[in-house]
């Protein structure tokens, strides 16, 4: 059913879209009456809502008769039946039974909602089912601001002895230092994540002060910042930066905590390229998408946030270029465990195992299988390579190794893709597939050298033209007029 508050906003618009009929051209709106021109901007500040609304209230006012104007579209759906005030009861026993307070430990560390997710298959999403669980019962790592804010909405609706309970021994829980921060070794475990954020909003440039970039940080299990790279999103090349650096200056640590990011994984295995190169070494690399498994990494960006802005306008950095300078190459990682007196705690040992530059780059040159396209192309993540040699210049495949299978090596840090051929590299290099196999050069290349004939498949050109190029091999290349090779183009 479609409730009163959504029909009187339709209502609203429903007047407004009578009253004035919109001009497409123009994009504005006319009154037919007083022949009062009115912008989208304007009409947004009228039904005190943004232009966007307006936009997408116009196309529906457009498309449909009144009274599917005034019908909501997501009425009946799926998530309107399953996710009601029943399945929040439902939600809230099941609770109640996972606590067990009768048989609890004060001076164990109590449950979190994400050990009784794991227990249990609850139907829905993890941040939908602590969504509506948290409307009724409040957590023990809960922090004053949060338990202020459940006293004040606290909900009547479900009623149960055992809940007043939780409820009552989640506000005398005190979170206490050794529940937020591990007290293991340095480089037992660290964390990494990256915050994206706008951080020069006082930039002489407009443009620079509505563009957000992602800084990517690891830190250990004390908080101390290990490193940190910024990049305008987060990417693999970010982490692959951020990596490098501390496998460089630190060594590997015993685990890696990060989200369930594809950079990372995909589809719950490690085979990603980030991945192979992290389990290459040995490193444990656990991957959980809640806030408490790596707390201390989402602890520092919720520092950082409010923090930077202010500190890049102290050091008098004010555009982009100045700021991936400061944080890439510069004192950053300094200069924040200064502030926040972050330190090395050396005291329960060392973990960090050290790695030599070797093991560091074979690590981050991972292998993938491609089968050779037509035209002599390699097809990786749509787009197209082909092979050259040390001078630059084309290699051209044979018909021999038509749709053959070959290994492609990506090295991560210097990212650049080769193949091997008898223990020697051939770099790839973009193409463009619609014109590079048509080049003179390469035709005439694949001619007179039978070394380059062998190695590959036959050019796309060749192949097309190949009784053609038979009978004028000898002419093109004894031949000073080139205009013979110009008609293979058409």
């Amino acid at each position: 059913m479609t409730s009163e508050k959504f029909i009187y906003k339709r209502l609203r618009f429903y007047k407004f879209f009578k009253n004035n009929i919109f001009d497409i051209k123009n994009k504005h709106f006319r009154s037919p009456r007083s022949g009062k021109i009115t912008t989208i901007s304007q009409a947004a500040n009228i039904l005190k809502c943004s232009t966007r609304t307006v936009k997408n209230n116009l196309k529906v006012f457009q498309n449909y008769e009144a009274k599917e104007f005034f019908t909501h579209k997501g009425v009946g759906n799926r998530n309107a039946l399953v996710y009601n005030k029943e399945y929040d009861r439902k939600l809230v026993e099941k609770y109640i039974e996972f606590d067990n307070i009768g048989k609890s430990d004060d001076k164990t560390i109590p449950f979190t909602i994400h050990h009784f997710l794991t227990e249990h298959d609850l139907e829905g999403s993890e941040s939908t089912i602590r969504r509506r669980l948290g409307k009724y019962v409040l957590g023990y790592f809960a922090r004053k601001n949060t338990k202020r804010n459940f006293e004040k909405k606290k909900s009547s609706e479900i009623t149960n002895p055992m809940l007043e309970k939780i409820i009552k021994k989640a506000f005398e829980f005190k979170v206490t230092k050794t529940h937020l921060k591990e007290n293991l070794p340095f480089g037992q475990i660290t964390e990494v994540d990256g915050c994206s954020n706008y951080w020069l909003p006082t930039s002489p440039i407009i443009e620079e002060r509505d563009r957000k970039a992602t800084i990517h940080g690891m830190c250990d299990s004390s908080g101390y910042l290990l490193s940190a790279k910024i990049d305008w999103e987060e990417t693999n090349n970010g982490y692959i930066a951020l990596f490098t650096d501390v496998f460089t200056n630190y060594g590997a640590p015993s685990e890696i905590r990060g989200d369930k990011r594809t950079s990372f994984q995909y589809r719950g295995l490690q085979n990603t390229k980030i991945g192979q190169a992290i389990n290459s070494l040995n490193i444990n690399l656990r991957c959980e998408s809640y806030g408490q498994f790596k707390a201390n990494m989402e602890r520092a960006w919720g520092a950082t946030q409010p923090w930077l802005p202010k500190h890049l306008a102290i050091k008098g950095i004010r555009t982009y270029k100045q700021l991936f300078e400061y944080i890439n190459e510069g004192d950053f990682v300094k200069d924040y465990n200064n502030y926040f007196n972050k330190q090395i705690n050396l005291s329960k040992g060392n973990n960090f195992r050290k790695l030599f530059d070797q093991e560091i780059k074979a690590a981050f040159v991972v292998k993938e299988s491609r089968t050779v396209k037509e035209g002599n192309f390699f097809k990786i993540d749509n787009q197209y390579y082909y092979p050259i040699n040390n001078k630059g210049e084309r290699v051209i495949m044979s018909e021999e190794n038509k749709h053959s299978t070959f290994k492609i090596y990506t090295d991560m840090i210097e990212g650049k893709m080769f193949i091997k051929i008898h223990n020697q590299k051939y770099y790839l290099k973009l193409a463009d597939y619609t014109s590079d196999y048509i080049e003179r050069e390469s035709v005439l290349k694949a001619l007179e050298s039978d070394v380059n004939m062998i190695i590959y498949e036959q050019d796309k050109i060749i192949r097309m033209y190949k009784s053609e190029i038979n009978k004028l091999q000898s002419m093109i290349l004894n031949s000073s007029d080139y205009r013979l090779a110009s008609s293979l183009k058409k």
